[in-house]
């Protein structure tokens, strides 16, 4: 006989049923909905204000140190030199004595000569008395006169030459080379050393021709001269000239300045930089490069919000360190760290205020 189902156990399946079916319609539910978009959390980031600036516009060339004249003194007589009083580095004023040749063989010329140059004058005078006296013609007396006067001629060249043994510096300067040694032969053809003569440094440089238009016709007010080597940094010069053509294998001009001042530790031949300021703008509300994003933006906080928003200043005044903003943004805070992940509009946390300093970092 078969079994039937009692009310209690029919009870019990439906109530199952039941809430096997409630849990369906939930999870069919839930996968109808629309998932809600999570808030994006904020940004951190630090802010500075600008900074009243004078901003310049440089460009800087290399170039090598020259002194104004550079004197190569060589004996005026051949001979043994048997001194050299300087070296390298010796500063000497004109008229000193740098070094002497042998002068034995030009003392004994001298002397010839001064025999010879006695020996026509007292000729001469006697034929100036035989000629007042009617004892001797005109062509005798000038013949005479001229034989005195070739002597004398003769004499002071062998004076000269004996004087010339004495080497002298033309200039005053400093010893920037040494070419001979004691006990040398010398000729008026060989040198002996070279004098940097004082007086003012010259920088020449070859400045691109694209910058041409800031030369001509009016060649920039500001220069600049610093070398590392000597620990000299922003020494003020002039522009001496400007070359009025483009060479055509470099494509550039050459611009010759001189320093201003004396600069002991500065030296011919030290290797240099030159600074011309091209343009200047003074007092100007102003941002360290730092402070920019990987395309030349900045980006300016509202308060009220706490959101940004970038400031293009892809064209603005630059110095390489700063670069300037319009007049309104003074006052006005951006971001100055953190500023690579930044979207227009987003919600920035800010971490510290104060004005922005060249590295980027609030003060």
């Amino acid at each position: 006989m078969a079994r039937g189902v009692g009310p209690g156990s029919a009870w019990k399946v439906g109530a199952v049923a039941a809430i096997l079916a409630a849990a369906a319609a939930v999870l069919i539910v839930k996968g109808l909905e629309t998932p809600r978009p999570q808030t994006e959390p904020d940004l951190s980031v630090r802010v500075g204000l600008p900074q009243e600036r004078d901003i310049r516009r440089v460009i800087t060339l290399n170039s090598w140190v020259s002194s104004q004249a550079t004197v190569v003194v060589v004996p005026k007589v051949a001979g043994t030199l048997l001194a050299l009083d300087v070296d390298v580095g010796y500063r000497v004023k004109a008229g000193d004595r740098i070094g002497l040749v042998d002068p034995a063989p030009y003392e004994l010329a001298l002397e010839q000569a001064r025999v010879a140059r006695d020996g026509a004058r007292n000729e001469y005078e006697r034929a100036r008395k035989l000629f007042e006296s009617g004892s001797t013609g005109q062509q005798n007396l000038d013949m005479a006169r001229t034989q005195a006067e070739s002597a004398s001629a003769q004499y002071d060249i062998a004076r000269l030459n004996y004087d010339n043994t004495r080497i002298t510096a033309p200039v005053s300067g400093e010893i920037v080379n040494k070419s001979s040694n004691v006990g040398s032969l010398v000729s008026t053809a060989v040198p002996i050393v070279t004098i940097s003569a004082d007086g003012e440094l010259l920088v020449s440089t070859q400045v691109p021709e694209r910058y041409a238009p800031r030369f001509f016709p009016d060649p920039p007010a500001r220069v600049t001269v610093s070398a590392a080597a000597a620990s000299l940094a922003d020494l003020p010069a002039r522009i001496r000239s400007v070359s009025p053509f483009v060479k055509s294998e470099t494509r550039t001009f050459e611009v010759t300045c001189a320093l201003e001042g004396r600069h002991p530790a500065l030296l011919p031949g030290m290797f240099v930089s030159v600074g011309f300021v091209l343009e200047s703008v003074e007092g100007i509300p102003a941002l360290p490069l730092t402070a920019l994003d990987g395309s030349r933006r900045a980006w300016a906080l509202d308060r009220d919000s706490m959101t940004v928003r970038p400031v293009d200043l892809s064209k603005s005044f630059t110095d390489g360190v700063w670069i300037a903003l319009d007049e309104g943004y003074q006052g006005r805070e951006f971001v100055t760290e953190g500023q690579y992940l930044l979207k227009e509009g987003a919600r920035v946390r800010v971490l510290e205020n104060g004005a922005a300093g060249t590295d980027g970092e609030p003060k």
